[in-house]
């Protein structure tokens, strides 16, 4: 499940759905560390079955702001082995 986190990273690209109704990523990290300069992208595929991704916990996003995954908005990360951490590159809600 979601709730458990992302990890296995088999694309760059990635389309997720949370369970019924939606998730919270609880584990740490929440993804699964990259290679470095590792580029990721994640794609929400429903605004019922959301994924939350909360700052810290092996993500660094933008002002330390969680950012709710719903039908078609995107996240773009770039894994940053210094930090050993996801680094937001940029967000749009859809």
């Amino acid at each position: 499940s979601a709730a458990s986190g992302i990890n296995s990273l088999s694309s760059t690209f990635l389309r997720i759905v949370g369970s019924s109704p939606n998730v919270n990523i609880s584990s740490n990290p929440q993804i699964v560390a990259g290679a470095p300069g590792q580029m990721l992208i994640i794609m929400g595929t429903s605004d019922t079955n959301t994924v939350r991704f909360d700052d810290g916990a092996g993500l660094l996003l933008a002002g330390a702001v969680s950012f709710t995954v719903g039908n078609s908005d995107i996240l773009q990360l770039v894994y940053d082995a210094g930090l050993s951490a996801w680094v937001e590159i940029g967000r749009s809600n859809n």
